[in-house]
């Protein structure tokens, strides 16, 4: 037996039950994510007074005009735990602030969240302005946006620690600003998978303009560009201490760095897989495309 899909209806899991709800208020809002088994439609914008947690739930907040949750530079919008799942369709997810996961603080193995169609603007934290991922849970972008967002210490967007995932699909990170970490820090045996992806106008002081990998993490990357990103070591990505990555189809283009390794550096017993790749018109004081310290290796 099949019954007729409408509006949303359509994009529930096979199976599912879950009641489709309109909220206009915080306090809705609140109650009805953290329930769980309802998809939440949001078409007017919400302040979030107070961070939403999510507990071993799952649930859909989704909206068809941009809709957007601010934390009005003081607080984080929502923390998930305990095998807590989320998707965002649609959503705006604005103005969050914290010391870890300006937006978004999540954790745990059987925890996760997406985000489709969405856009992180104005995000602020010490680390992992958009989203702070850690102890094994899980973060999927698609075809989503991280805008404005900044750190004082590292991971001006997403920021991956301790055995967690992140998947990155035809989204941008632009304008962002950090100390480490420009876009992405994956940390701790962290995987991340990035494809058809832009990172650009990125400001930082440190190490990684566009991705750092560090202690045992591996980043995938392919069909990407990195761009316009001015800082400190390794403009486009920071390969470090027994990290690994793969490249592959992507372009490095107008960066301008004051150390070393304008498109990509390893460091500490690191290694890289760079194929099909393209180096336009990348600056460092050393290493301007490559710098490969002689304890790691580029193949």
């Amino acid at each position: 037996d099949r019954s007729p899909c409408y509006a949303f209806c359509c994009l529930l899991p096979r199976g599912s039950h879950a009641t489709s709800l309109t909220v206009s208020t915080f306090s809705d809002l609140s109650s009805y994510a953290s329930a769980g088994g309802h998809t939440v439609v949001i078409n007017t914008d919400i302040d979030i007074s107070s961070t939403i947690t999510l507990s071993g739930v799952s649930t859909t907040v989704m909206s068809s005009t941009s809709a957007a949750l601010s934390g009005g530079g003081s607080t984080r919008l929502f923390y998930l735990q305990s095998g807590a799942q989320i998707t965002f369709t649609g959503v705006v997810l604005k103005s969050g602030s914290a010391s870890s996961g300006g937006c978004v603080s999540m954790t745990g193995s059987s925890t996760f969240a997406a985000f489709h169609s969405s856009t992180f603007d104005g995000c602020t934290a010490g680390h992992g302005a958009g989203v702070y991922v850690s102890y094994g849970a899980k973060a999927e972008m698609v075809e989503s946006k991280m805008t404005s967002c900044s750190v004082s210490g590292t991971g001006g967007g997403l920021y991956l620690n301790y055995y967690s995932k992140g998947t990155v699909v035809g989204s941008t990170f632009e304008d962002m600003t950090a100390g480490h970490a420009g876009a992405i820090y994956a940390s701790s045996s962290s995987r991340l998978e990035v494809s058809d992806s832009e990172f650009k106008s990125i400001t930082y002081s440190g190490s990684g303009g566009g991705v750092y990998l560090t202690s045992y993490s591996r980043g995938v990357i392919s069909n990407s560009t990195f761009r316009d990103i001015t800082g400190g070591h390794a403009g486009g990505i920071y390969v470090y201490s027994t990290s690994r990555l793969d490249l592959s189809g992507s372009l490095f283009k107008s960066i301008s760095i004051s150390g070393s390794g304008g498109g990509i550096n390893l460091n500490y017993y690191s290694n890289a897989s760079v194929v099909s790749s393209t180096f336009d018109n990348v600056k460092a004081s050393s290493g301007g495309a490559f710098y490969v310290d002689t304890d790691s290796s580029l193949g």
